[in-house]
């Protein structure tokens, strides 16, 4: 007997938003997470008990990682620290 797997797409905020999302929807999707993760990257709460701060990096990638999922989430985060992009977007 044959069985059939099937595949299903996790459900994100941006398959919900956009089912019929293509290339350049994506690409656009991408570069804009991208920028939102190297904005948040300016700015820090530094915590009176721990000598460590909070970056708003981090707020950021697990938003964009919920929002538009692992592939278009992991794809922000990497053109983020791409040779040649601004030094404010590193870690």
């Amino acid at each position: 007997m044959d069985e059939v797997a099937v595949v299903q797409r996790a459900e994100t905020l941006t398959v919900v938003a956009l089912p019929r999302a293509g290339l350049r929807t994506d690409a656009v999707l991408v570069a804009l997470a991208a920028g939102l993760i190297a904005a948040s990257a300016q700015f820090s709460i530094a915590l009176p008990f721990t000598p460590v701060p909070i970056a708003g990096q981090t707020f950021s990638v697990l938003l964009i990682g919920a929002s538009l999922g692992t592939l278009r989430g992991g794809r922000a985060r990497s053109c983020t620290s791409l040779p040649g992009s601004p030094p404010w977007g590193q870690c």
